[in-house]
């Protein structure tokens, strides 16, 4: 495990895919933007989000990581790769933290020597928290996920999405390449299918991503929500 010796600035050098077009990498954002907002001092330390779209650098990445804490927001099964690449120095004289996410009841043993890279882990569920925490030999810690206030910058236009103005709206949001049997949307239109007739004033949006990437599974997608009142929109778009 790395050591932690203290003699640097309070502050959280901030590791994630901070350009990266995906649910971990907003994670990440989301959490930088958090650190600006207690005013807690910080720098970013961008990763490549190899074999994912990248949006333009929003925030700017710095090339150190001067601050007491590091926070890796990097999943169990990428530490590796991070500390292959960033090197070991990288965490040497800081307090580390991991932020993952885990979905399943059972933490893989095959990740379970991930933990000596960390002081303690953080995870944004009671049920992730309570997965991660039975196996770990060290602190691991709910750290809600940082939910933005609203934006006086962005004005609800359902006419731009072909969506009905006076309709009771569903949004189901998940990315192709992210394991689709993982996000199942397919038990989603059943549920949505048994629980709405074709009269009533509901919609269900389906937003997605990559889904070129199950080409199969999306045609049968498309398929299933003939005749329903299920939007599907599969596209990148901006923050706003």
């Amino acid at each position: 495990m790395g050591s932690f010796r203290g003699p640097l600035p309070f502050g959280v050098n901030l590791a994630g895919y901070l350009t990266g077009e995906f649910g971990v990498a907003e994670s990440a954002r989301a959490f930088a933007r958090a650190l600006g907002s207690a005013s807690v001092p910080y720098v970013l330390n961008s990763v490549d989000a190899q074999f994912h779209w990248s949006r333009p650098g929003e925030l700017a990445s710095a090339k150190d990581n001067p601050y007491r804490f590091n926070l890796i927001h990097v999943n169990a099964a990428d530490v590796r790769k991070f500390f292959k690449r960033k090197g070991h120095g990288y965490r040497r004289g800081h307090y580390n933290i991991g932020l993952w996410y885990w979905e399943v009841p059972e933490f893989p043993k095959r990740w379970r020597s991930r933990f000596d890279y960390f002081q303690e882990i953080w995870v944004t569920s009671h049920f992730g928290a309570e997965a991660v925490a039975k196996v770990a030999p060290i602190p691991v810690r709910r750290m809600p996920y940082p939910f933005p206030q609203g934006d006086p910058t962005i004005s609800p236009d359902r006419q731009r999405f072909w969506l009905p103005e006076q309709s009771y709206i569903f949004l189901f949001n998940f990315d192709f390449a992210s394991v689709v049997e993982r996000k199942n949307p397919m038990a989603l239109v059943r549920a949505f299918a048994k629980a709405f007739g074709k009269n009533d004033d509901a919609l269900l949006v389906i937003k997605s991503i990559n889904a070129h990437s199950a080409r199969q599974t999306w045609l049968e997608l498309k398929q299933a929500v003939q005749g329903l009142k299920i939007r599907l929109i599969d596209e990148y778009m901006d923050r706003q």
